[in-house]
């Protein structure tokens, strides 16, 4: 149901009772085969990305865009492919380990978009590598507190602080991104990526119609590595962090000069984390990896064609966001 707070949306009602209509239609979706529901779960993801954009997007900006989209769709196979760019392009880029890009896809409702992606695509630069957020994380788990076990190794400053207190823990960290650093990876044309080009800029194209303007320029040329785009997280948090964050209250850092994680970035990520566990994604990617090891021979009737297709774009381009 439709909360209080988007209720006195006309357009947002309206787009809301679409999605349920797309919802109904996916559930009557025909079975590919007996037994074979593939199309109807697929196709039952893309609705409720949808719908729960409206409900849980990053901002209200975000869920008017996503709205009038679905309403200026011509058809109901419209809105269906406006799912299918969501899931594409803000679901799984979030996601730790990815397949082959996407193929890039028209967006269906509003021709700007598309416009809009193109101009982004000719600016996109491919980020440089290097990036630390330990100095301004004082050394330590930006959830947890607890300290880099590497610095620890190689400062003697913070070996003694551990040996004097019983109560400092010590663990492996890493650098996060809260906004994937894989974005923007590989977009040089040099090598074939075009296709990887026009995929970033269709997710900042998003990212622009969500409300937050100028993110790709604050992001473009390196500055994906930023420090208000990273974390120093415990090793063991990072899967947790990609995919079930919710907003937590961060510690301040003592070097003022260093800005902290941008709420806005943070924002765009818990939504998503949202969207991705709400609307069944979750459980449908995982669905086709347990099948990707579990099967031994393909169908010969096509029935296999959507776990084939994730398989080789699991084989053919596979990128750590961290």
């Amino acid at each position: 149901e439709l909360p209080a707070r988007l209720q006195n949306s006309p357009t947002i009602k309206g787009a809301y009772t679409m999605v349920l209509e797309m919802e109904a239609t996916a559930k009557s979706t025909p079975l590919r085969k007996e037994g074979d529901d593939s199309e109807r779960k697929k196709l039952l993801v893309f609705a409720r990305v949808v719908g729960y954009l409206l409900l849980e997007g990053p901002s209200y900006e975000a869920v008017i865009a996503v709205a009038l989209e679905v309403v200026s769709a011509s058809n109901i196979q419209d809105r269906f492919k406006i799912g299918q760019i969501y899931f594409n392009h803000y679901i799984l880029c979030f996601r730790k380990y990815k397949g082959h890009t996407p193929t890039p896809s028209e967006h269906p409702s509003r021709p700007s978009f598309d416009a809009q992606k193109q101009l982004i695509q000719g600016e996109l630069k491919e980020p440089p590598k290097n990036h630390s957020a330990l100095l301004r994380d004082g050394y330590q788990c930006m959830i947890t507190g607890n300290y880099d076990l590497n610095s620890v190794t190689e400062n003697e400053e913070l070996q003694k602080l551990v040996t004097q207190s019983c109560e400092i823990v010590v663990r492996n960290t890493q650098c996060a991104h809260i906004l994937p650093s894989s974005i923007n990876a590989n977009t040089s044309d040099i090598g074939g990526y075009g296709g990887k080009k026009e995929y970033a800029a269709t997710i900042w194209t998003i990212m622009e119609h969500f409300g937050y303007v100028g993110l790709f320029k604050e992001f473009n040329k390196g500055n994906i590595h930023c420090l208000p785009n990273i974390m120093t997280l415990e090793t063991t948090f990072h899967d947790w962090f990609q995919t079930k964050y919710e907003h937590l209250p961060l510690p301040q850092t003592k070097y003022e000069h260093l800005p902290l994680p941008d709420p806005r970035y943070l924002e765009i990520h818990a939504a998503c984390a949202r969207v991705y566990h709400l609307s069944g994604a979750a459980e449908y990617i995982n669905k086709y990896e347990r099948e990707m090891e579990d099967i031994q021979v393909l169908s010969t009737d096509g029935a296999s064609a959507d776990i084939l297709h994730y398989a080789l774009q699991s084989l053919s381009f596979q990128v750590s966001v961290f």
